[in-house]
């Protein structure tokens, strides 16, 4: 299974999310925001900072 990880999951990802995951990718994604709009369409959340 190909995976795919973001390091930013506001509005502006939400298309490449939803495209990845119609595609059969394991979407990853990570935000320093617990509430960050695009996790729900995730398939893992990781909340930290990334730099």
């Amino acid at each position: 299974m190909k995976k795919l990880l973001l390091t930013h999951c506001s509005h502006s990802e939400i298309p490449l999310i939803t495209s990845a995951k119609n595609l059969g990718w394991h979407v990853i994604a990570t935000s320093d925001n617990q509430n960050a709009i695009g996790y729900k369409f995730c398939d893992e959340n990781i909340v930290g900072d990334f730099f």
